[in-house]
């Protein structure tokens, strides 16, 4: 899959540039529509090949290039760089201050599938909040009030090219499993609830700065039907 994938990105990328280029050049209005398909086609397939060399690496020692990151920052960038990109109500929930040994741009990878998936699953002037918690080890969690998570796909969410049918726009199906792979090359995990119609909050979840999580939970997540809670794992 690691060798398909990088076989895959030079020429999606040779086609993206061409088709950008032709983009400038039409000036119809049909041909400039139809171009503008071929691009966002082109976008998404580069986007499962680099998703998809992401979770083949994240079994190779070499994975992470972990530097010290302080969380409480990272998030304020993430919701800097968002804010502006798409119209939902973009909030900050608590912001610990916490300093952790972890790969930057494999977090960033992570976090973006998060709230990618946060904002297809949601609407125009939908809160999506970000928070920084410790404790149990330390959660950076994307919360949303959008759809929320189909109950049949509750236990599947980690499965590679799994796609729901909320009526949200389909992703590539490959974001959550990226998350995943990103949590557990860090000795983490990720935990999620959700409640279709009331929105879904996902946390990754990584060691302390003092040592590794104290209980290794496995993929979690909450859903009710009956308005009560039940846990599952």
């Amino acid at each position: 899959m690691q060798d398909a994938s990088h076989q895959l990105r030079t020429p999606i990328t040779i086609a993206l540039g061409h088709a950008e280029l032709l983009a400038i050049e039409l000036t119809g209005q049909q041909e400039a529509n139809d171009i503008s398909v071929i691009i966002g086609e082109l976008t998404r397939l580069r986007r499962i090949a680099e998703r998809l060399l992401v979770i083949a690496a994240a079994e190779d020692p070499e994975f992470l290039h972990p530097e010290l990151v302080a969380l409480d920052g990272f998030v304020l960038d993430l919701l800097h760089r968002w804010q502006p990109t798409v119209d939902r109500r973009w909030l900050l929930g608590r912001l610990d201050k916490v300093t952790v040994q972890a790969d930057r741009e494999r977090l960033g990878l992570a976090m973006d599938a998060l709230l990618e998936n946060a904002v297809r699953h949601t609407a125009r002037g939908d809160v999506i909040k970000l928070s920084v918690t410790t404790g149990l080890g330390v959660r950076m969690s994307v919360a949303d009030a959008g759809s929320g998570v189909p109950a049949d796909l509750l236990p599947h969410v980690f499965d590679r090219f799994r796609v729901g049918d909320s009526g949200a726009p389909h992703g590539t199906g490959l974001g959550l499993p990226l998350v995943w792979a990103v949590a557990r090359a860090h000795g983490g995990e990720v935990i999620y609830r959700s409640l279709p119609g009331s929105g879904s909050n996902f946390e990754l979840l990584l060691p302390h700065p003092g040592g590794p999580l104290p209980v290794k939970t496995g993929a979690m997540f909450w859903y009710d039907t009956t308005g009560g809670g039940t846990a599952h794992a």
